[in-house]
């Protein structure tokens, strides 16, 4: 608008120039001698009485006097043309382009308030049922437990022989010495039958060694021999067990249960990949539903090094289309959007659904679908109103106004311009701007 108001005013300029090139060149008269002249210069000698007069100044020709004469009224009129010409261009070049700039121009932003919308709600649509899976993993880790334990003495068992005719007992705790000096001392009474000869009675209890650690492993024999009363023998057997204090490593239930949570969250990756590979092009997978078994080669407080874990799934699972779910989502959410805030309002964002249950029967899929949407008030088609209605408002009154209109989250307004603080009169020069931060 600038460039073109610059060009007129150079054109106005530019004929007021050669205007005045016009008015500083006049028309000269131009003397012609008459006749008489002529005569009186070749007849000297002839006096004539006009011979005294002074000479006419004529034109050129009588038809050049009436042309300076249309020249002049041509000119006053041209002259006349360029001043309504230089007079409407500044007019024009003040309207458009001196005034815009002492115009206040008001800018005013909106920024929609957000407000998230949950419902959940039972759909039907069509679905299919997938293949059922069945998936294996294991993985095996190390023990993080520490057992202890404390020296043990060797353990064991004696037999009591009887060559009396009368039955015989030994009492518990009776002390038995190997030859090196070693003890084992009975943790029972020994009653041993009558003899029938040629068969002695015997009786066989268990005992333990009095040395603690590997020195009560005694060998099967080592105690033989005659004891305690008369016609009465004992022999032992082996003992086992004896050993020093200790510490080992043992598994422990946070093995087991970290194994666990592990193996089913690769379960879960492995399961979901796996019925995807069975979806058709829009289709999604319903949670599917799973039973497992979860076993170990070790249990709590054995000892290990290691401990491997199984966990084996089968899982059901339908599809289902959607768009169809999207579909029906969307309308629940929008029923349900108007029943909270009111009318206006719309989705600034995609919405989440999660369906939570399904149920098949035949081709009918029941889902149980929770569905959540950011809800934003849309004012586009209230901005003329907005406008109208904010011209001639003061700064203060219009962000006032503004922030009590349902559906507004915050304002913003800048005024350029002489008066920054009275928002213009006339609407053109106020602009509105809706930003949705939601989006």
């Amino acid at each position: 608008m600038d460039e073109e108001a610059a060009k007129a005013l150079n054109e106005v300029l530019n004929i007021l120039h050669e205007n005045a090139e016009l008015q500083q060149s006049p028309t000269i008269p131009v003397e012609t001698p008459s006749s008489q002249e002529h005569q009186q210069e070749e007849e000297p000698s002839v006096i004539r009485p006009d011979a005294h007069k002074p000479p006419i100044a004529l034109d050129l020709k009588g038809s050049k006097a009436k042309s300076n004469t249309h020249k002049g009224s041509k000119r006053q009129w041209f002259q006349f043309l360029a001043l309504a010409v230089a007079s409407i261009t500044l007019t024009v070049i003040i309207v458009l382009v001196i005034m815009p700039l002492f115009q206040p121009v008001a800018t005013v932003t909106i920024i929609p308030s957000v407000t998230t919308i949950t419902t959940t709600s039972t759909i039907q649509v069509q679905g299919r049922t997938l293949s059922t899976l069945t998936l294996t993993q294991v993985r095996t880790d190390q023990t993080t437990g520490t057992g202890h334990q404390e020296a043990q003495t060797g353990h064991g068992a004696v037999t009591f022989y009887n060559a009396a005719p009368t039955v015989q007992t030994v009492p518990v705790g009776t002390l038995l010495t190997r030859r090196d000096g070693t003890q084992v001392v009975t943790e029972q009474d020994a009653v041993i039958p009558a003899a029938s000869m040629p068969t002695e009675g015997q009786a066989t209890i268990s005992a333990h060694a009095v040395q603690v650690g590997p020195a009560g492993n005694i060998k099967g024999g080592e105690i033989y021999g005659a004891c305690c009363r008369l016609n009465v023998f004992v022999a032992n057997g082996p003992f086992t067990g004896g050993q020093n204090a200790r510490t080992f490593p043992m598994v422990t239930q946070s093995d087991l249960d970290t194994a666990t949570r592990t193996l089913q969250a690769s379960m879960t990756l492995s399961t979901t990949a796996s019925l995807r590979a069975e979806l058709h092009q829009g289709e999604a997978n319903t949670p599917p539903t799973c039973t497992t078994k979860i076993t170990s080669d070790h249990k709590v407080g054995e000892e290990a090094i290691k401990v491997s874990t199984t966990l084996t799934a089968t899982c059901t699972a339908s599809a289902y289309q959607t768009q169809d779910v999207q579909t029906q989502m969307k309308a629940h959410l929008t029923q349900a959007t108007q029943a909270q805030l009111g009318d206006g309002y719309s989705m600034a964002t995609d919405p989440v659904i999660t369906v939570e249950k399904s149920r098949m029967q035949g081709n009918l899929l029941t889902l149980l679908v929770k569905g959540q949407a950011a809800m934003a008030y849309q004012f586009q088609e209230q901005l003329q109103r907005i406008k109208q209605h904010l011209a001639g408002m003061s700064k203060a009154q219009a962000t006032a106004w503004l922030a009590h209109l349902p559906g507004v989250g915050s304002v913003s307004i800048d005024i350029n311009g002489t008066d920054t603080t009275t928002l213009p009169r006339d609407t053109s020069a106020i602009h509105c701007t809706i930003l949705y931060t939601g989006q």
